[in-house]
């Protein structure tokens, strides 16, 4: 599920979840995310039925599984898809109400305890608190998703460039670590493959030479594995050869 879903917030305790980033104005707020959904049906994703009651600044908004809740609550429309249960990783998503005068008012959040005066009704549906990737992702921290686990939230990206020079095994290591501050190093060779098939090869996207770039992995004690990325041949290279290096770093 890689659907951001927003809260908007207005007066009177009033809240509104959505896809949809435009729609702050005089009377709602943007909060943020408050949790990651679907905008399309798949397998083992339910709709979140969107209900409202009530019009004007005492307007509200109900989301439920339940697509005929009735008790003066009007559905308005599928708002998102979600998981039912706790699969793939989900994680509940807590209902909570505040009563007044004119009817009960809700809000969600992957928080079990908020602000004082919500009590809390269990989990409405499940969902998910930060995105799925895939192959080929762009992702926040500046890299090129090229390999991912079933649930799409880790796995692994690389630099969107190479190291502005060839360098020998020893400077490979020290700038890799330095790439963007930190938190990157250099690639074992099932890295290179794996960025060779599915960034090079099948996308053509990684800005990638037609030349060799060099796995931290020993061949001997004197040369390396390492990958042509011209013609997806392996290839061995010496501590002291130079070759292209390409940053990774784990999400």
């Amino acid at each position: 599920m890689n659907t951001p879903i927003y809260q908007y917030k207005a007066s009177n305790d009033r809240f509104q979840y959505s896809s949809d980033e435009g729609l702050a104005d005089s009377t709602w707020v943007k909060d943020g995310v408050a949790f990651y959904a679907s905008n399309e049906p798949g397998d083992g994703l339910v709709p979140v039925y969107k209900y409202h009651a009530g019009s004007g600044n005492t307007s509200r908004y109900l989301y439920s599984l339940n697509p005929d809740t009735g008790n003066g609550w009007t559905q308005e429309s599928i708002a998102f898809y979600v998981y039912e249960d706790n699969a793939n990783g989900a994680v509940p998503v807590f209902a909570f109400h505040k009563a007044k005068n004119e009817g009960w008012y809700f809000r969600y959040s992957v928080d079990q305890a908020i602000d004082d005066g919500w009590a809390e009704d269990g989990p409405a549906f499940y969902a998910s608190t930060s995105r799925a990737y895939q192959v080929g992702d762009k992702h926040p921290d500046g890299g090129i998703v090229f390999q991912v686990d079933e649930t799409g939230m880790h796995g692994m990206m690389c630099a969107p460039e190479d190291l502005d020079t060839k360098e020998n095994f020893e400077n490979t290591i020290a700038k890799a670590k330095e790439y963007k501050g930190g938190g990157w190093y250099a690639p074992t060779k099932r890295h290179l493959d794996a960025m060779y098939e599915e960034l090079h090869k099948q996308r053509g996207i990684g800005n990638f030479k037609e030349d060799v770039y060099r796995s931290t992995e020993f061949l001997s004690a004197h040369y390396q594995r390492a990958l042509n990325f011209g013609n997806g041949q392996n290839v061995s290279v010496g501590l002291r050869d130079e070759t292209w290096v390409r940053p990774v770093k784990a999400f």
